[in-house]
Protein backbone atom coordinates (compact mmCIF):
# COMPACT_ATOMS: atom_id res chain seq x y z
CA UNK A 1 0.00 0.00 0.00
CA UNK A 2 1.48 3.13 -1.11
CA UNK A 3 1.67 6.47 1.36
CA UNK A 4 -1.05 8.30 -0.18
CA UNK A 5 -3.36 5.01 -0.36
CA UNK A 6 -2.56 4.49 3.60
CA UNK A 7 -3.47 8.20 4.90
CA UNK A 8 -6.51 8.11 2.78
CA UNK A 9 -7.72 4.78 4.17
CA UNK A 10 -6.59 6.67 7.43
CA UNK A 11 -8.64 9.72 7.33
CA UNK A 12 -11.65 7.47 5.97
CA UNK A 13 -11.23 5.60 9.36
CA UNK A 14 -11.34 8.38 11.52
CA UNK A 15 -14.44 10.01 9.94
CA UNK A 16 -15.99 7.08 10.47
CA UNK A 17 -15.10 6.59 14.10
CA UNK A 18 -16.21 10.15 14.78
CA UNK A 19 -19.76 9.81 12.99
CA UNK A 20 -20.21 6.71 14.94
CA UNK A 21 -19.28 8.33 18.38
CA UNK A 22 -21.42 11.38 17.65
CA UNK A 23 -24.01 10.77 15.27
CA UNK A 24 -25.92 13.16 12.92
CA UNK A 25 -29.00 13.51 14.90
CA UNK A 26 -31.97 15.05 12.72
CA UNK A 27 -34.34 12.95 14.14
CA UNK A 28 -35.66 12.29 17.68
CA UNK A 29 -33.21 14.06 19.52
CA UNK A 30 -34.04 16.40 22.38
CA UNK A 31 -31.64 19.07 24.04
CA UNK A 32 -32.73 19.78 27.83
CA UNK A 33 -31.33 23.68 28.36
CA UNK A 34 -30.22 26.07 31.58
CA UNK A 35 -30.50 23.52 34.10
CA UNK A 36 -28.41 22.38 37.28
CA UNK A 37 -26.80 19.40 36.32
CA UNK A 38 -25.97 17.10 39.04
CA UNK A 39 -23.92 14.83 37.24
CA UNK A 40 -23.71 11.31 39.22
CA UNK A 41 -19.55 11.55 39.42
CA UNK A 42 -19.63 13.68 42.50
CA UNK A 43 -18.63 16.83 41.10
CA UNK A 44 -20.75 20.32 41.93
CA UNK A 45 -23.10 20.94 39.99
CA UNK A 46 -23.03 22.74 36.77
CA UNK A 47 -25.30 25.34 36.53
CA UNK A 48 -27.01 26.23 33.35
CA UNK A 49 -25.55 24.00 31.48
CA UNK A 50 -27.30 22.17 28.25
CA UNK A 51 -27.56 18.22 27.79
CA UNK A 52 -28.05 16.94 23.96
CA UNK A 53 -29.91 13.66 23.61
CA UNK A 54 -30.27 11.31 20.66
CA UNK A 55 -32.58 8.03 20.57
CA UNK A 56 -31.79 7.18 23.81
CA UNK A 57 -28.36 8.37 24.11
CA UNK A 58 -26.24 11.14 25.26
CA UNK A 59 -24.73 13.28 22.69
CA UNK A 60 -23.03 16.20 24.15
CA UNK A 61 -22.91 17.96 27.60
CA UNK A 62 -22.14 21.67 28.00
CA UNK A 63 -23.13 24.68 27.74
CA UNK A 64 -24.88 27.10 24.86
CA UNK A 65 -24.72 23.70 22.63
CA UNK A 66 -25.70 24.19 18.82
CA UNK A 67 -28.74 22.04 17.76
CA UNK A 68 -30.99 21.83 14.77
CA UNK A 69 -34.47 24.12 14.44
CA UNK A 70 -35.67 20.73 14.25
CA UNK A 71 -35.00 19.07 17.77
CA UNK A 72 -37.06 19.28 20.47
CA UNK A 73 -36.19 22.10 23.05
CA UNK A 74 -37.03 21.40 26.78
CA UNK A 75 -36.48 24.56 29.30
CA UNK A 76 -35.23 23.27 32.79
CA UNK A 77 -34.46 26.56 34.20
CA UNK A 78 -34.46 26.93 37.49
CA UNK A 79 -34.47 22.80 37.77
CA UNK A 80 -32.11 20.18 39.18
CA UNK A 81 -31.30 17.32 36.61
CA UNK A 82 -29.38 14.06 37.92
CA UNK A 83 -28.92 10.59 36.66
CA UNK A 84 -32.43 8.82 36.76
CA UNK A 85 -32.08 6.49 40.28
CA UNK A 86 -31.46 3.08 40.68
CA UNK A 87 -33.26 0.99 43.85
CA UNK A 88 -30.75 -1.29 44.03
CA UNK A 89 -33.55 -3.40 46.12
CA UNK A 90 -36.81 -2.79 44.17
CA UNK A 91 -38.72 -6.38 44.63
CA UNK A 92 -42.03 -6.14 42.52
CA UNK A 93 -44.04 -8.01 45.02
CA UNK A 94 -45.71 -7.13 47.82
CA UNK A 95 -47.06 -8.70 51.12
CA UNK A 96 -50.75 -8.09 51.13
CA UNK A 97 -51.22 -9.40 55.06
CA UNK A 98 -52.94 -12.51 53.62
CA UNK A 99 -51.06 -13.09 50.39
CA UNK A 100 -48.27 -12.16 48.37
CA UNK A 101 -48.76 -11.33 44.54
CA UNK A 102 -46.02 -9.69 41.95
CA UNK A 103 -47.31 -6.00 41.35
CA UNK A 104 -46.96 -4.52 38.08
CA UNK A 105 -48.64 -1.21 39.43
CA UNK A 106 -45.22 -0.96 40.89
CA UNK A 107 -43.68 0.17 37.83
CA UNK A 108 -45.29 3.21 37.38
CA UNK A 109 -44.73 3.89 40.77
CA UNK A 110 -41.05 3.49 40.63
CA UNK A 111 -40.71 5.29 37.29
CA UNK A 112 -42.60 8.43 38.86
CA UNK A 113 -40.81 8.42 41.74
CA UNK A 114 -37.37 8.82 38.97
CA UNK A 115 -36.18 5.42 39.74
CA UNK A 116 -34.91 4.16 35.85
CA UNK A 117 -33.45 1.43 36.78
CA UNK A 118 -34.51 -1.18 39.80
CA UNK A 119 -32.28 -4.45 40.70
CA UNK A 120 -34.59 -7.10 41.76
CA UNK A 121 -32.36 -9.82 44.34
CA UNK A 122 -35.03 -12.26 44.41
CA UNK A 123 -38.17 -12.50 43.31
CA UNK A 124 -41.81 -14.16 44.21
CA UNK A 125 -42.38 -14.85 40.58
CA UNK A 126 -39.13 -14.86 39.02
CA UNK A 127 -40.63 -16.23 35.82
CA UNK A 128 -43.24 -13.33 35.93
CA UNK A 129 -40.62 -10.49 36.08
CA UNK A 130 -38.83 -11.68 33.41
CA UNK A 131 -41.81 -11.08 31.28
CA UNK A 132 -42.17 -7.47 32.56
CA UNK A 133 -38.50 -7.06 32.20
CA UNK A 134 -38.94 -8.17 28.27
CA UNK A 135 -42.52 -5.67 27.98
CA UNK A 136 -40.52 -2.59 29.16
CA UNK A 137 -37.79 -3.31 26.68
CA UNK A 138 -40.28 -3.41 23.79
CA UNK A 139 -42.24 -0.63 25.55
CA UNK A 140 -45.13 -2.61 25.69
CA UNK A 141 -45.10 -1.55 29.36
CA UNK A 142 -43.82 2.05 31.21
CA UNK A 143 -41.11 1.21 34.16
CA UNK A 144 -37.84 1.21 35.34
CA UNK A 145 -35.51 -0.95 33.18
CA UNK A 146 -35.54 -4.36 35.75
CA UNK A 147 -32.29 -5.93 35.98
CA UNK A 148 -33.11 -8.82 37.82
CA UNK A 149 -31.36 -11.92 40.15
CA UNK A 150 -34.31 -14.45 39.49
CA UNK A 151 -35.33 -16.76 42.58
CA UNK A 152 -33.72 -16.54 45.50
CA UNK A 153 -31.05 -19.29 45.89
CA UNK A 154 -31.13 -20.59 49.32
CA UNK A 155 -30.81 -24.44 51.30
CA UNK A 156 -34.44 -26.08 51.83
CA UNK A 157 -36.09 -26.04 53.66
CA UNK A 158 -35.52 -22.01 53.68
CA UNK A 159 -36.61 -20.15 56.46
CA UNK A 160 -39.42 -18.24 53.81
CA UNK A 161 -42.08 -21.17 52.93
CA UNK A 162 -42.73 -20.18 49.42
CA UNK A 163 -38.80 -20.45 48.52
CA UNK A 164 -37.77 -23.29 46.72
CA UNK A 165 -34.46 -24.24 48.35
CA UNK A 166 -31.46 -27.03 47.14
CA UNK A 167 -30.67 -29.72 49.32
CA UNK A 168 -26.93 -30.35 47.42
CA UNK A 169 -24.89 -28.89 45.22
CA UNK A 170 -25.74 -30.50 42.33
CA UNK A 171 -29.34 -29.40 42.91
CA UNK A 172 -27.73 -25.28 43.47
CA UNK A 173 -26.04 -26.15 39.93
CA UNK A 174 -28.95 -27.64 38.41
CA UNK A 175 -30.82 -24.24 39.16
CA UNK A 176 -28.04 -21.62 38.29
CA UNK A 177 -27.96 -23.35 34.80
CA UNK A 178 -31.58 -22.79 34.43
CA UNK A 179 -30.87 -19.40 35.12
CA UNK A 180 -27.75 -18.04 34.50
CA UNK A 181 -28.47 -16.91 30.99
CA UNK A 182 -31.47 -15.30 31.57
CA UNK A 183 -30.32 -12.73 34.96
CA UNK A 184 -28.18 -10.06 36.21
CA UNK A 185 -26.65 -11.12 39.51
CA UNK A 186 -27.32 -14.13 41.82
CA UNK A 187 -29.15 -13.46 45.42
CA UNK A 188 -28.56 -16.20 48.06
CA UNK A 189 -30.63 -16.40 51.56
CA UNK A 190 -30.00 -16.89 54.96
CA UNK A 191 -30.18 -20.94 55.31
CA UNK A 192 -27.36 -20.80 52.49
CA UNK A 193 -24.62 -23.25 53.53
CA UNK A 194 -20.73 -22.33 53.25
CA UNK A 195 -19.98 -25.20 50.40
CA UNK A 196 -23.16 -24.33 48.57
CA UNK A 197 -22.13 -20.23 48.79
CA UNK A 198 -18.58 -20.75 47.44
CA UNK A 199 -19.76 -23.34 44.55
CA UNK A 200 -22.19 -20.26 43.65
CA UNK A 201 -19.62 -17.99 43.49
CA UNK A 202 -17.50 -20.00 41.12
CA UNK A 203 -19.98 -20.40 38.99
CA UNK A 204 -21.19 -16.94 38.81
CA UNK A 205 -17.72 -15.44 38.22
CA UNK A 206 -17.49 -17.29 35.19
CA UNK A 207 -20.67 -15.22 33.64
CA UNK A 208 -19.37 -11.88 35.39
CA UNK A 209 -22.92 -12.02 37.67
CA UNK A 210 -22.77 -9.70 41.37
CA UNK A 211 -23.32 -12.21 44.08
CA UNK A 212 -24.73 -10.38 46.82
CA UNK A 213 -26.64 -11.72 50.29
CA UNK A 214 -29.31 -11.79 53.01
CA UNK A 215 -27.23 -13.38 55.15
CA UNK A 216 -28.05 -16.13 58.20
CA UNK A 217 -25.95 -19.06 58.02
CA UNK A 218 -22.68 -17.47 57.14
CA UNK A 219 -21.34 -14.54 58.51
CA UNK A 220 -20.49 -11.55 56.59
CA UNK A 221 -16.50 -12.06 57.26
CA UNK A 222 -16.69 -15.37 56.02
CA UNK A 223 -19.04 -14.64 52.78
CA UNK A 224 -16.67 -12.11 51.82
CA UNK A 225 -13.66 -14.51 52.32
CA UNK A 226 -15.23 -17.06 50.24
CA UNK A 227 -15.84 -13.32 47.08
CA UNK A 228 -19.28 -12.34 47.85
CA UNK A 229 -20.13 -8.81 46.28
CA UNK A 230 -22.60 -7.79 48.51
CA UNK A 231 -24.60 -7.51 51.56
CA UNK A 232 -28.07 -6.44 51.98
CA UNK A 233 -30.35 -4.75 54.87
CA UNK A 234 -26.40 -3.98 56.70
CA UNK A 235 -26.18 -4.85 60.21
CA UNK A 236 -29.64 -6.87 60.22
CA UNK A 237 -28.18 -8.98 57.36
CA UNK A 238 -25.23 -9.46 59.66
CA UNK A 239 -25.50 -12.32 61.36
CA UNK A 240 -22.03 -11.19 63.35
CA UNK A 241 -24.96 -8.94 64.58
CA UNK A 242 -28.28 -10.38 64.06
CA UNK A 243 -28.74 -13.98 63.96
CA UNK A 244 -32.65 -15.00 62.31
CA UNK A 245 -34.79 -12.33 63.45
CA UNK A 246 -35.17 -9.99 66.70
CA UNK A 247 -33.63 -11.47 69.20
CA UNK A 248 -33.05 -10.07 72.95
CA UNK A 249 -29.08 -11.77 73.17
CA UNK A 250 -27.95 -10.50 70.08
CA UNK A 251 -25.55 -7.43 69.53
CA UNK A 252 -28.24 -5.81 67.67
CA UNK A 253 -30.54 -5.49 69.90
CA UNK A 254 -28.50 -5.04 73.53
CA UNK A 255 -29.01 -1.12 74.57
CA UNK A 256 -24.97 -0.95 74.56
CA UNK A 257 -23.03 1.85 72.98
CA UNK A 258 -21.41 -0.13 69.06
CA UNK A 259 -17.71 -0.19 69.71
CA UNK A 260 -15.81 0.40 66.66
CA UNK A 261 -12.54 -0.66 68.24
CA UNK A 262 -13.87 -4.05 68.80
CA UNK A 263 -11.35 -6.41 66.89
CA UNK A 264 -14.20 -8.31 65.30
CA UNK A 265 -16.25 -5.45 63.86
CA UNK A 266 -12.80 -3.48 62.95
CA UNK A 267 -11.77 -6.45 60.66
CA UNK A 268 -15.16 -6.98 59.09
CA UNK A 269 -15.32 -3.17 58.24
CA UNK A 270 -11.70 -3.59 57.08
CA UNK A 271 -12.75 -6.26 54.84
CA UNK A 272 -15.88 -4.79 53.11
CA UNK A 273 -13.71 -2.02 52.22
CA UNK A 274 -10.33 -3.16 51.23
CA UNK A 275 -12.59 -5.97 48.80
CA UNK A 276 -14.84 -3.47 47.67
CA UNK A 277 -18.53 -5.37 48.87
CA UNK A 278 -21.44 -3.24 48.22
CA UNK A 279 -23.47 -2.56 51.20
CA UNK A 280 -27.56 -1.73 50.56
CA UNK A 281 -28.57 -1.15 54.43
CA UNK A 282 -32.44 -0.57 53.18
CA UNK A 283 -32.94 1.54 56.59
CA UNK A 284 -35.97 2.36 55.77
CA UNK A 285 -37.08 -1.16 55.90
CA UNK A 286 -36.41 -1.11 59.63
CA UNK A 287 -37.99 2.67 59.82
CA UNK A 288 -41.42 1.82 58.25
CA UNK A 289 -41.94 -1.39 61.20
CA UNK A 290 -41.10 1.23 63.72
CA UNK A 291 -42.78 3.02 65.55
CA UNK A 292 -43.01 6.76 64.92
CA UNK A 293 -42.47 6.20 61.44
CA UNK A 294 -44.02 9.06 59.13
CA UNK A 295 -45.25 7.69 55.67
CA UNK A 296 -43.64 8.18 52.62
CA UNK A 297 -46.80 9.07 50.79
CA UNK A 298 -50.64 8.90 51.36
CA UNK A 299 -49.71 4.80 50.54
CA UNK A 300 -53.02 3.72 50.99
CA UNK A 301 -54.75 5.33 48.25
CA UNK A 302 -52.67 3.10 45.90
CA UNK A 303 -54.12 0.14 47.49
CA UNK A 304 -56.99 -1.91 46.37
CA UNK A 305 -59.59 -0.93 49.57
CA UNK A 306 -60.83 -4.83 50.20
CA UNK A 307 -57.06 -5.58 51.21
CA UNK A 308 -55.92 -3.02 52.84
CA UNK A 309 -57.40 -3.83 56.33
CA UNK A 310 -55.19 -6.89 56.68
CA UNK A 311 -52.01 -5.64 55.36
CA UNK A 312 -52.71 -2.74 58.55
CA UNK A 313 -53.92 -5.83 60.62
CA UNK A 314 -50.22 -7.16 59.73
CA UNK A 315 -48.15 -3.88 60.87
CA UNK A 316 -50.21 -3.28 63.78
CA UNK A 317 -48.94 -6.70 65.07
CA UNK A 318 -45.02 -5.81 64.71
CA UNK A 319 -45.74 -1.89 66.10
CA UNK A 320 -47.85 -3.75 69.24
CA UNK A 321 -44.69 -6.33 70.06
CA UNK A 322 -42.19 -4.17 72.53
CA UNK A 323 -39.55 -6.76 72.25
CA UNK A 324 -39.12 -5.74 68.55
CA UNK A 325 -39.86 -2.32 68.75
CA UNK A 326 -36.54 -2.13 71.20
CA UNK A 327 -34.92 -3.73 69.06
CA UNK A 328 -35.36 -2.27 65.96
CA UNK A 329 -34.45 1.35 67.83
CA UNK A 330 -31.39 -0.13 69.12
CA UNK A 331 -30.19 -1.89 65.40
CA UNK A 332 -30.96 1.75 63.43
CA UNK A 333 -28.59 3.77 65.59
CA UNK A 334 -25.84 0.60 65.10
CA UNK A 335 -26.77 1.00 61.35
CA UNK A 336 -26.11 4.22 61.12
CA UNK A 337 -22.83 4.16 62.96
CA UNK A 338 -21.62 1.25 60.72
CA UNK A 339 -22.75 2.99 57.55
CA UNK A 340 -20.52 6.43 58.53
CA UNK A 341 -18.12 4.38 59.31
CA UNK A 342 -17.81 2.56 55.97
CA UNK A 343 -18.28 5.48 54.03
CA UNK A 344 -15.83 7.83 55.52
CA UNK A 345 -13.16 4.60 55.09
CA UNK A 346 -13.97 4.19 50.97
CA UNK A 347 -16.34 1.99 51.15
CA UNK A 348 -19.53 1.39 48.87
CA UNK A 349 -22.84 2.34 49.87
CA UNK A 350 -25.59 1.80 47.50
CA UNK A 351 -29.62 2.89 47.97
CA UNK A 352 -32.63 0.47 48.27
CA UNK A 353 -35.91 0.46 49.82
CA UNK A 354 -37.20 -3.34 49.76
CA UNK A 355 -41.32 -2.74 48.91
CA UNK A 356 -42.80 -6.04 49.73
CA UNK A 357 -44.57 -3.69 52.55
CA UNK A 358 -46.80 -1.54 50.59
CA UNK A 359 -46.23 1.14 52.98
CA UNK A 360 -42.80 1.80 51.03
CA UNK A 361 -44.51 2.87 47.80
CA UNK A 362 -41.74 2.91 45.37
CA UNK A 363 -40.19 5.79 44.09
CA UNK A 364 -40.91 7.70 47.16
CA UNK A 365 -39.51 5.04 49.53
CA UNK A 366 -36.05 5.59 47.42
CA UNK A 367 -36.18 9.48 48.55
CA UNK A 368 -37.05 8.61 52.23
CA UNK A 369 -34.16 5.83 51.85
CA UNK A 370 -31.87 9.21 50.76
CA UNK A 371 -32.58 11.24 53.38
CA UNK A 372 -32.36 8.28 55.76
CA UNK A 373 -28.50 8.17 54.77
CA UNK A 374 -27.80 11.42 55.07
CA UNK A 375 -29.55 11.39 58.70
CA UNK A 376 -26.70 8.54 59.14
CA UNK A 377 -24.11 10.74 58.04
CA UNK A 378 -23.42 10.82 54.26
CA UNK A 379 -23.18 14.27 52.70
CA UNK A 380 -26.30 14.54 50.17
CA UNK A 381 -23.94 14.21 47.54
CA UNK A 382 -22.76 11.28 48.70
CA UNK A 383 -26.39 9.79 49.17
CA UNK A 384 -27.33 10.58 45.33
CA UNK A 385 -24.24 8.54 44.07
CA UNK A 386 -25.38 5.99 46.41
CA UNK A 387 -28.28 6.05 44.47
CA UNK A 388 -26.50 6.12 40.94
CA UNK A 389 -23.15 5.61 40.24
CA UNK A 390 -22.79 3.44 42.94
CA UNK A 391 -25.31 1.64 42.48
CA UNK A 392 -24.45 1.23 38.77
CA UNK A 393 -20.95 0.09 39.62
CA UNK A 394 -21.95 -2.58 42.01
CA UNK A 395 -24.21 -3.75 39.29
CA UNK A 396 -21.05 -3.74 36.78
CA UNK A 397 -23.23 -1.58 34.34
CA UNK A 398 -21.12 1.97 35.22
CA UNK A 399 -20.45 2.25 31.42
CA UNK A 400 -24.35 2.32 30.49
CA UNK A 401 -25.78 4.61 33.23
CA UNK A 402 -25.79 5.73 36.68
CA UNK A 403 -23.98 9.38 35.20
CA UNK A 404 -24.69 12.15 32.88
CA UNK A 405 -21.56 11.26 30.29
CA UNK A 406 -21.53 11.61 27.10
CA UNK A 407 -22.30 7.81 25.45
CA UNK A 408 -24.76 6.75 28.45
CA UNK A 409 -27.78 5.91 28.46
CA UNK A 410 -30.48 9.15 28.39
CA UNK A 411 -32.16 8.61 31.84
CA UNK A 412 -32.61 11.06 33.93
CA UNK A 413 -34.92 13.04 36.49
CA UNK A 414 -35.54 16.73 36.73
CA UNK A 415 -37.12 18.52 40.47
CA UNK A 416 -37.26 21.41 41.45
CA UNK A 417 -34.67 22.77 44.16
CA UNK A 418 -31.25 21.74 44.44
CA UNK A 419 -30.77 18.16 46.28
CA UNK A 420 -27.44 18.65 46.78
CA UNK A 421 -27.56 20.73 49.08
CA UNK A 422 -31.14 19.74 50.77
CA UNK A 423 -31.51 16.00 50.22
CA UNK A 424 -35.41 16.07 50.38
CA UNK A 425 -35.57 17.96 47.36
CA UNK A 426 -35.30 14.57 45.53
CA UNK A 427 -39.10 14.18 45.92
CA UNK A 428 -39.87 17.07 43.88
CA UNK A 429 -40.36 15.23 40.91
CA UNK A 430 -41.46 17.41 38.04
CA UNK A 431 -40.35 14.72 34.76
CA UNK A 432 -38.54 11.78 33.98
CA UNK A 433 -37.09 10.86 31.06
CA UNK A 434 -35.92 7.28 30.21
CA UNK A 435 -34.66 5.81 27.36
CA UNK A 436 -35.17 9.71 25.82
CA UNK A 437 -38.67 9.69 26.38
CA UNK A 438 -40.40 12.17 28.69
CA UNK A 439 -42.86 11.05 31.49
CA UNK A 440 -45.18 12.75 33.57
CA UNK A 441 -45.03 11.64 37.60
CA UNK A 442 -48.68 13.02 38.17
CA UNK A 443 -50.09 11.06 35.32
CA UNK A 444 -47.78 7.82 35.97
CA UNK A 445 -49.24 7.50 39.72
CA UNK A 446 -52.73 8.17 38.96
CA UNK A 447 -52.16 5.34 36.72
CA UNK A 448 -51.16 3.00 39.78
CA UNK A 449 -54.21 4.57 42.25
CA UNK A 450 -55.96 1.58 44.25
CA UNK A 451 -53.75 -0.87 41.73
CA UNK A 452 -51.88 -2.65 44.40
CA UNK A 453 -53.23 -5.85 44.50
CA UNK A 454 -54.96 -5.93 41.67
CA UNK A 455 -52.62 -8.44 40.08
CA UNK A 456 -53.86 -11.39 42.13
CA UNK A 457 -52.41 -14.57 43.55
CA UNK A 458 -50.02 -16.30 41.91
Amino acid sequence: MTLLKFLASSIILLLCSIEFAYPQCNTNSTILENGRIIDGTGTEPKQGWDILICEDKIIEIGQNLSASDSVNRIDISDLTILPGLIDMHGHLYANQGSSISNQQSYLNLFLAGGVTTIYSPGEYDAEGTLELQKKISLQQLHGPDILTSGPYFDHAPSQVPWIRGVSSIEELESQFNLWKDKINGIKVYTSITEAELSRLIELADQYNLPVTGHLGSITASKAIDLGIDGLEHGIIGMPEFFKFGFKSESIACQDASFDLTDPSIESLIQKIVENRVYINPTIVTLKVISNGFEPVTEWQQYVREDILKSILVLEQMVLDNKDIQNCISNALAKQNILLKEINDRGGLIVAGTDPVVPMLTPGFGLHREMELLVEAGLSPMEAIQAATINAAKALRKEGEFGSIEVGKLANFVVVHGDPSQNISDIGNTVMIIKDGIQYDPAKLRESALGEIGNEGNN
